[in-house]
């Protein structure tokens, strides 16, 4: 697998690389975010870990110009604890994130869960699933709104695949994480969150003037054919 590692951090860079060269990836390097669009023009990585604090141009907008592009899976490498960069880089597009420190165990599980991820879907009970006025196809992985289609990342579209699977029935943070992610007995809010407000604004509003998909607050998410509230959240 190709990786793209983006990290000023020189000495941090040699040890991430040389794991996951060990690994088998073949690894290019940047030391900047000017650098790291260059690049990844160039070598069209399979995989991007991104740091967020980068000399000339930050991790997010390496994260905005790729996304503009391409949906390369973005791995964002933070230093900073806290809910808000960790929903900003989702909301960029970014599909994970890493807060330093991590062992080389939790980026190499980070690592092969994206792999599964951005593979081919898993085959599913249906071709082609129809929700409301969304018609969502397994195969091309390609989802309309009556006539028009909505460009969705692979991930995106894998978690909109759930909630619309299981329309009307509460999923938890921990089955997302699992069923979408592939992490399990894990349970990142966080990590859903930006995701799930990317999916609202793409789908717009539900043919009620509500939202699709609704918060079951300290639960998980919804989906709702018709956009009315459950009164849950």
């Amino acid at each position: 697998m190709s990786i793209l590692l983006v990290e000023d951090d020189r000495d941090l860079t040699d040890i991430l690389a040389y794991l996951l060269r060990r690994e088998g990836h073949e690894v290019n390097i940047a030391y900047d975010g000017a650098s790291a669009i260059k690049i990844w023009q160039e070598t069209n990585p399979q995989l991007i870990l991104l740091d967020i604090d980068l000399p000339r141009l930050s991790g997010w907008d390496v994260c905005e110009a790729v996304r503009e592009g391409s949906a390369t899976p973005i791995v964002m490498l933070t230093g900073a604890v806290g809910d808000d960069n960790v929903v900003k880089g989702l909301e960029l597009g970014a599909d994970d994130y890493l807060t330093k420190p991590f062992s080389p165990k939790q980026l190499l599980a980070r690592i092969r869960a994206v792999m599964r991820r951005t593979g081919a879907v898993q085959a599913q009970p249906e071709q082609v699933l129809s929700v409301a006025d969304l018609t969502l196809d397994t195969h091309w992985r390609r989802v309309r709104r009556g006539d028009d289609e909505i460009t969705l990342t692979k991930l995106e579209f894998q978690l909109l695949y759930e909630l619309t699977l299981h329309a009307g029935q509460v999923l938890s943070y921990r089955y997302i994480t699992d069923k979408v992610w592939g992490y399990k007995g894990q349970d990142d809010a966080s990590l859903i969150k930006g995701h799930i407000r990317n999916l609202r604004s793409k789908l717009g509003a539900a043919p009620d003037g509500g939202q699709y998909i609704e918060t079951v607050h300290g639960t998980g998410y919804v989906f709702r054919p018709d956009g009315r509230p459950s009164g849950r959240g």
